[in-house]
């Protein structure tokens, strides 16, 4: 089945674009030789997008948006929220976040949903700080961190100060001290490594510094900060790795650089969609 992307385009463009991404992500295969996109099928069992379609084309298109992000806070594309806490710890929200609180006086606990942050962490001995992103779960005293969650994987780097993590699975426990990371998958994969500690969140100053992290990846921070969506179409070309430092104000022309050293190639569909393949 085909949908002209230009109309589903025109459809989308006032709409919170970020809302449809994995259902693309996951029907996208490719452009037809006529600029159609080839789509999979069509399915709103999700409730994110219904559309109409005809005997062998969409001869109507009638999106629905159901978006419903319930948190304390919730950021939308380049936008980034300072906030402070009860206890009086201080949060920076990355783009396209959901963070979710609860600070008692008997606990402080935080759910990062989706997205990125930074947090600084007020020591209080008798209350530790618990973050919860899925595939990580994160102790502190006083601390300052960044936390990223995307799809079924998640990534802390402390700045300065330590943590306590606790990965997903039958994986160990792990102390982390400033410079170092970790990251861990649902299925308890665990990566780790070290970072130079004023490079950690540098997207605070729209800055995105990258060390062998895989182009899917990157390209997926980057659509964050494109008003629109980013897709790779070529899981082998999404995973080579690769290392820069990139305007995020720019991010096509950031998404553009990502990928020439692999001759890649970047094409813009309509104002909203970029598609990346290996050219």
């Amino acid at each position: 089945e085909f949908i002209r992307i230009e109309r589903l385009g025109d459809a989308l463009d006032h709409a919170r674009l970020d809302a449809v991404g994995t259902i693309l992500r996951e029907r996208v295969t490719g452009l037809a030789d006529d600029g159609q996109l080839r789509v999979q099928r069509v399915d709103a069992s999700r409730g994110l997008v219904a559309v109409d379609a005809g005997h062998h084309h969409v001869q109507q298109h009638r999106v629905v948006l159901r978006i419903q992000l319930r948190g304390d806070a919730v950021t939308g594309t380049a936008e980034l929220r300072e906030l402070e806490l009860p206890d009086g710890s201080r949060v920076t929200l990355g783009p396209g976040s959901v963070l979710r609180s609860a600070v008692t006086p008997r606990e402080r606990r935080v759910e990062l949903a989706e997205g990125v942050a930074f947090f600084t962490v007020r020591p209080d001995p008798d209350r530790p700080f618990l973050v919860d992103a899925g595939p990580l779960g994160v102790r502190v005293l006083g601390t300052a961190f960044e936390l990223r969650r995307g799809v079924g994987r998640a990534t802390v780097a402390v700045q300065h100060g330590s943590v306590r993590v606790q990965p997903a699975g039958s994986a160990p426990p792990a102390t982390l001290r400033a410079g170092e990371w970790l990251s861990a998958d649902e299925a308890g994969a665990v990566a780790r490594g070290a970072a130079s500690p004023d490079r950690i969140a540098a997207w605070r100053d729209r800055m995105l510094v990258v060390d062998q992290r895989p182009i899917a990846e990157v390209a997926a921070e980057l659509g964050r900060w494109h008003h629109g969506r980013i897709l790779v179409l070529d899981d082998a070309f999404g995973r080579r790795p690769v290392s820069g430092v990139f305007d995020l104000d720019q991010p096509e022309a950031a998404l553009r650089a990502l990928v020439r050293p692999y001759g890649g190639r970047v094409r813009r569909v309509t104002g909203w969609l970029l598609l990346v393949d290996a050219g």
